[in-house]
């Protein structure tokens, strides 16, 4: 056999080779961003790269000296050797750790781990990263997340998203508590549905495949029959994600809203419960207002004929005193009225054309009676800047004036009250602001009371001693209806001196005199041209003082007790005028009204038709216009203003459509 031949050149190359492939490994794992580990089976550093050493803050021959259980948190050698002796060359896995540097802080690693075989030792190597970023994001993710699993149980917000590739369906964990469900349970789309309300099962069913085709998303409150044998109330909102104008997924929240449902439950029986006590409160009103004007028309209205007869001196003082007291008690149930309406806050303004001398004049003479007997000077002034024909809310600017006038009128014992009327701005073709100045040489308010008295039911004296009657309401409705109409009421007084109170509020500037409702014109019938007019009431007393003062001043009257002899009456004749009653048994003014309008006779759809009413409230007047009335006229009588009005309107050429005007007495 010969001997085998050495090829020294050939082992001198491999040699050098293994020496450079050597220096190669060294060099690439000097040079890398992670640390390297080189131990035995016993735990012994064999070997570092620079960046362990910068890593874990220790000379290359510190480390060398060191084991790994001096670098790893809860390293337990034996039970890691267990684990070393089953790792075959070539095979690598990854493990999570701790590491401890030199200065004592602790770090998390990830730890790529292998073995080789090492000139006939077998070593581990070990490729350690920190990963104390990705913790810290992991941790924070961990945190929001728990965060939001919170917020969802606290808010009772549960959170789903559908990929629509993948039929796969993702639920948060509040919803499975919403649906009474453990979080091991299989939800699926297939079968979530059947959990809702048989009634709610197709509108969800509906919504949920429109979203999947279309992507309309939904809103929608249904009822569930949750696991725990609960029907609650829930949210459930769905919406689409698109990706290259295909829709990709989709997602959406449920919410319990089961105390959200049972609260507005609640509220709606309140507001039930509330309304019909404000509509029994208003009926009894209604009624009361009835009640007391009814009797108070056919006693004022007596007493007002019987001062167009002839009497003594004496027997007029008394008829004086009598119309002074009914106008008191009016006023008592004018100002309770008012106060109501207000509380409800129904008021409104509506504007119409009027004269300001002729309104003035209204309010002033309503409180020369009284003015009169107290030997009080009472008088107005407008400036010759204020426009002849306003637009405003007549009916309110006379509540307010007259509340004021009355007031002075009653605090004053001696002197005058003067009426004042003056512009402060104008913008010369629409608006114009007014200001009206009521002043009184009376008693006076302290400073410190003007406040106080705009108060509902103040009085600057509040004792059972006191020398002036009233409620405590006139200036408190005085304050809310210069609310209404956007308006300031001030004060100023010197006790003992006097007062005067200014309100100021804007309004408009009428051109077209045409328009305005005024009340000058005098009915003055002729033997031949008598007027047929028909009065329908169902309270015998106030029937009879209206036929009686319309006979006196030339009127052909026709009676009718309630609204089905009031349709029969105008079947067989034309009136020129109709006066109803509202509030009457069998057939009421309204129905009758919407009767006499629906006749087809083109006389009976013109005739004008004045509500007689003891409800003076603002809805009243409005449901006199719906039905087809004129005007409205309130009890009890002031009998020269009832005039005015019919001459108004048996002479005024109008057609069907309503033109109200303030029917305040």
């Amino acid at each position: 056999m010969k001997p085998m031949k050495i090829n020294r050149k050939k082992i001198r190359k491999q040699q050098q080779w293994g020496q450079l492939t050597d220096l190669f490994y060294l060099a690439l794992a000097e040079q890398a961003s992670e640390s390297f580990i080189i131990h035995d089976f016993q735990g012994r550093i064999r070997d570092v790269n620079q960046f362990a050493c910068e890593t874990l803050g220790y000379t290359r021959e510190e480390l060398l000296q060191m084991t790994i259980p001096d670098i790893e948190m809860d390293f337990d050698l034996i039970s890691a050797q267990r684990e070393w002796v089953k790792i075959e060359p070539n095979v690598h896995f990854t493990l999570n750790g701790h590491q401890r540097r030199k200065n004592g802080t602790v770090f998390p690693v990830e730890v790529r781990f292998g073995c080789v075989d090492w000139k006939g030792e077998r070593l581990y190597l070990g490729l350690i990263r920190d990963v104390t970023d990705r913790v810290e994001i992991k941790n924070k993710l961990l945190k929001t997340q728990a965060l939001l699993n919170e917020t969802q149980r606290l808010a009772q917000i549960g959170g789903w998203e559908y990929n629509v590739h993948t039929k796969q369906i993702r639920w948060t964990a509040e919803i499975y508590r919403i649906f009474g469900m453990p979080q091991s349970s299989d939800l699926k789309v297939t079968n979530i549905f059947s959990y809702y309300h048989p009634e709610d099962q197709p509108l969800i069913k509906k919504a949920f495949q429109r979203l999947l085709d279309t992507g309309e998303p939904y809103d929608l409150d249904l009822r569930l029959d949750n696991k725990n044998g609960e029907r609650i109330w829930i949210k459930s909102i769905g919406q689409a994600e698109y990706l290259e104008g295909d829709i990709v997924r989709a997602h959406g929240y449920v919410m319990d809203i089961s105390d959200q449902k049972i609260t507005e439950e609640l509220l709606i029986n309140e507001k039930d419960r509330a309304q019909e006590a404000n509509r029994i409160k208003e009926q009894f009103l209604a009624n009361m207002s009835h009640e007391l004007r009814t009797p108070l028309n056919g006693l004022m209205g007596m007493t007002q004929l019987l001062k167009m007869s002839a009497l003594t001196e004496e027997q007029e003082e008394f008829v004086d005193l009598s119309i002074q007291a009914c106008t008191a008690i009016t006023d008592v149930v004018n100002e309770i009225l008012n106060y109501t309406v207000m509380q409800k806050k129904q008021m409104k303004c509506i504007e119409v054309p009027f004269k300001m001398k002729e309104l003035i004049s209204e309010v002033m003479e309503l409180h020369r009676i009284m003015a009169v007997k107290k030997q009080l000077e009472i008088d107005f002034t407008i400036s010759p800047q204020v426009p002849e024909i306003i637009m405003g809310d007549r009916y309110k600017l006379k509540q307010l004036l007259n509340n004021l006038v009355g007031n002075a009128v009653k605090f004053t014992e001696a002197g005058a009250v003067h009426i004042i009327v003056n512009t402060e701005s104008s913008d010369h073709r629409e608006r114009i602001r007014l200001s009206f100045e009521v002043i009184d040489t009376g008693i006076g308010i302290q400073d410190q009371l003007i406040d106080h008295i705009f108060g509902r039911f103040n009085q600057v004296d509040g004792s059972h001693t006191r020398e002036y009657g009233g409620l405590g309401l006139g200036l408190s409705i005085v304050n809310e209806l210069s609310k209404v109409m956007d308006g300031e009421v001030k004060v100023s007084s010197v006790p003992g001196q006097g007062s005067n109170f200014c309100f100021v509020c804007e309004m408009g500037i009428e051109m077209m005199e045409e328009k305005v409702v005024t009340v000058e014109k005098e009915l003055l019938p002729t033997e031949d041209q008598s007027q047929h007019i028909l009065v329908v009431d169902d309270d015998e007393a106030s029937r009879k003082v209206t036929a009686i003062y319309l006979s006196k001043i030339g009127m052909i009257v026709d009676e009718a007790n309630n609204g089905f002899e009031a349709i029969e009456k105008v079947k067989k004749r034309d009136y020129e005028l109709i006066l109803m009653d509202l509030q009457m048994p069998g057939m009421d003014g309204y129905d009758a009204t919407k009767m006499i309008r629906e006749i087809t006779s083109p006389e009976l759809k013109k005739v004008p038709i004045l509500a007689m009413t003891a409800l003076a409230m603002p809805s009243v007047q409005e449901k006199c216009m719906e039905v087809g009335m004129n005007d409205y006229l309130v009890k009890p009588l002031s009998l020269n203003l009832w005039k005015d009005k019919i001459a108004y309107w048996i002479d005024h050429d109008q057609g069907n459509e309503g033109v109200m005007t303030d029917g305040a007495t």
